[in-house]
């Protein structure tokens, strides 16, 4: 960012990106840099000396050791660091980048549930061998050329094709193997056919991060996620995790949660159904049920309530010993969701390329597909996922936008804008958004801060 000037050279200003927060309690204050990082907890008789050095950073009469403390951690920086061309070359490394290449595989649009919130067009379909065979040609050409490879099982149900699941997992750990690419293999489920056969073979071939979800109880888990049969699915869902962990040994999985008005409170029930052995390793992620009308989060919901009531069930997780997410996680984002990245593909169960993993799968929304020859012939919509403009006046105005990094791009192809973190924010926008619609941000970093010893 530059060298910073000594103490009285006029060359001095406030880092746009400050944001200063008494804390709840009201005996300390936060002051944290969203572009930075940085964060400094201090007794709240220091907050006059604070507002003072950010208000005339050039004072020398301030206290010293305090000011020069906001000069190490660049909460005061040179007059000459232009901050949003840091967040401008930012994300555009991160479009660039062509050491990863992110790739999500539907094996199916099939499903075995009938979530009553699903907004997905569920539809009889399999990847077949043909399909199979071109998506792995074209894995063969992409996975050498890239130092790590983020691979994920999407649907539908992957599960649904476990052996096609099997097949593309193998030849993918084997190029990655061949080539020294490093294997980052995610599977997200809902858990019901995750047998011990099938999780072994996963798990030897470097996919070890699972999402799991379970949406509270049995009561209500099987209320929301039924069966398509109607049946219930808690009970099988809950038994393939608790073996999974065991088998896993020393890795974490991700339980997810889907809510609204009606289960959230329940959720810390089923976390102590967790054997308190396990729950170091178990990551706990809240996500609000949407777009789904009276099921919504937000239909009896004010954001107020869902973010009071998410840092509530958090606070539970974290005493019980689970992983829980905190503020600070959006952290050095290099753009708003991996679909901006040029090096990254939602590849359906026909070979249609996708960029966002929430869209309709239909092939007007497709941005190209997967050659039988194993190409990804990219179509005319394709380059207009890659964001080329700046970032937006609001986005340029908000102290968060190092946390977002400009907003959903679906959402701007949609609407013709980029969105932002007010009101209701959909389950795939980043924890700190959330944190802000829901009016928690300061509890968030609170938490997070929780752990620094006062300044």
């Amino acid at each position: 960012m530059g060298d910073l000037p000594e103490r009285g050279n006029t060359g001095m200003k406030v880092s746009f990106y400050n944001l200063l927060l008494p804390e709840s309690n009201a005996q300390y204050c936060l002051l944290y840099n969203t572009l930075s990082g940085a964060m400094i907890k201090f007794e709240k008789n220091l907050m006059g000396e604070v507002e003072n050095i950010l208000s005339m950073p050039l004072s020398l009469t301030s206290i010293q050791q305090l000011r020069d403390e906001f000069i190490r951690q660049r909460f005061l920086i040179a007059d000459s660091v232009d901050e949003l061309n840091i967040l401008r070359q930012r994300r555009q490394q991160g479009i660039e980048d062509k050491n990863r290449y992110d790739i999500v595989i539907m094996m199916t649009q099939d499903c075995n549930f009938a979530c009553r919130y699903c907004y997905e067009r569920h539809k009889k379909s399999l990847m077949d061998q043909t399909t199979t065979e071109s998506v792995l040609r074209w894995l063969s050409t992409i996975i050498p050329k890239v130092k790590i490879l983020y691979f994920s099982f999407f649907g539908g149900e992957p599960l649904l094709a476990k052996k096609g699941m099997v097949t593309v997992a193998k030849r993918v750990y084997q190029l990655c193997q061949e080539s020294g690419t490093g294997l980052l293999g995610n599977v997200t489920t809902n858990g019901y056919l995750l047998d011990e056969s099938i999780a072994s073979q996963l798990i030897s071939n470097g996919f070890d991060n699972f999402q799991i979800t379970i949406d509270g109880p049995p009561e209500h888990h099987d209320m929301l996620r039924p069966q398509r049969n109607g049946k219930g699915s808690f009970k099988r869902v809950f038994q393939n995790t608790l073996r999974l962990l065991r088998q896993l040994k020393d890795r974490s999985i991700t339980i997810r949660s889907n809510f609204n008005a009606g289960n959230l409170s329940t959720i810390p029930e089923l976390y102590e159904m967790i054997p308190v052995q396990y729950r170091s390793r178990v990551r706990v992620s809240l996500e609000p049920i949407f777009r789904s009308g009276k099921l919504d989060a937000g239909y009896a919901l004010t954001e107020t309530e869902i973010g009071e009531k998410m840092a509530e069930v958090y606070r539970q997780a974290e005493k019980m010993g689970f992983q829980v997410p905190d503020g600070t996680s959006g952290l050095g984002k290099l753009t708003y969701c991996f679909a901006e990245r040029r090096q990254q593909a939602v590849v359906n169960y026909n070979g249609d390329v996708f960029k966002c993993s929430t869209c309709d799968f239909e092939k007007e929304n497709r941005v190209g597909f997967i050659s039988e020859d194993g190409e990804f012939v990219k179509e005319e919509l394709f380059d207009k996922w890659i964001p080329d403009e700046f970032f937006s006046d609001n986005c340029q105005e908000c102290k968060l936008l190092p946390l977002c990094m400009g907003g959903c791009r679906l959402h701007y192809l949609n609407e013709g804008t980029s969105g932002s973190s007010c009101g209701l924010i959909p389950t795939n926008a980043s924890l700190p958004l959330k944190w802000t619609a829901y009016k928690r941000l300061e509890d968030a970093l609170s938490r997070q801060c929780s752990k620094l010893s006062v300044t």
